[in-house]
């Protein structure tokens, strides 16, 4: 990881406020970031020191305030409506990291949640949008597993994340008025989990009803390129589609970008 990298990951993806409102300044301030890099870096520092040093509310990338009945209206006004998953419709009760130190107890595979991450990593290397599979194969590799032991890998992280996925009480709510409404319903993620197991980790939590699921690695693009979007549009030809979800960058201004409606949510803790 270069130290650029590292210094990104310190002052801006640890924090919510901090990620979304940056994100905005760059989508607003483009030629700023290219002419004077410092500027930007400077806005990020005083982003870091105001939300996650000195712990500043932060009415406009704080809690959602809509109500489940005022969403649905709202999303209603569409004809395709599509919701992100993760940190939106369902979400982890605990951190991505346990699910990896988890499935590597699972296994008896000492150090596995680093072995998991850097495997990830030098996955999207070599594809831009790689399954889980993709990821496994790495390893298999590093960790000395057979084929047979590699799948049972998969299906022990697989099982793991049906542990402890759980429905967002509100947006599942949500999900219940505009699927009543007769508004097409569409899910759209960027994630290494097959279709099959994002399917069942859907209906698991209650969300049926849905026209098509755009999983990311299944397509070999995602929301933050933009290319998941410009497959919707395509399918979904001159209609009018909005996207919800919880991250500024791919769920909002991405989304917007590719031509498609955009509502920011942000769970409740």
């Amino acid at each position: 990881m270069s130290g650029k990298q590292k210094i990104y990951d310190k002052l801006i993806s640890g924090n919510a406020s901090v990620q979304n409102r940056y994100f905005s300044f760059v989508s607003s301030h483009g030629r700023l970031h290219g002419i004077m890099p410092a500027a930007a870096w400077g806005y990020a520092l005083l982003l870091y020191l105001k939300y996650s040093v000195f712990h500043f509310s932060d009415r406009k990338f704080g809690e959602y305030s809509l109500s489940a009945e005022e969403t649905a209206e709202l999303l209603c006004k569409a004809d395709v409506v599509s919701f992100d998953i993760f940190d939106t419709l369902i979400f982890r009760s605990v951190s991505r990291k346990e699910v990896f130190d988890n499935t590597g107890r699972t296994l008896g595979i000492e150090n596995f949640g680093k072995i998991r991450a850097d495997s990830e990593n030098e996955a999207r290397k070599e594809k831009k949008e790689p399954c889980i599979n993709d990821i496994y194969r790495i390893i298999a590799v590093k960790a000395g597993l057979t084929d047979k032991a590699a799948e049972e890998a998969v299906k022990a992280e697989c099982n793991e994340e049906f542990s402890v996925c759980r429905a967002d009480p509100f947006m599942l709510d949500v999900y219940g008025r505009v699927i009543s409404c007769g508004k097409t319903v569409i899910i759209t993620t960027d994630m290494y989990l097959t279709e099959s197991v994002i399917s069942k980790l859907l209906c698991d939590n209650g969300f049926s009803g849905y026209e098509k699921l755009f999983v990311s690695c299944e397509y070999g693009c995602g929301k933050a390129d933009g290319g998941l979007y410009r497959i919707i549009k395509n399918e979904y030809g001159g209609k009018r589609i909005v996207h919800m979800g919880d991250n500024y960058m791919s769920d909002v201004l991405t989304a917007g970008k590719a031509g498609l409606e955009a509502v920011y949510y942000r769970r409740k803790a």
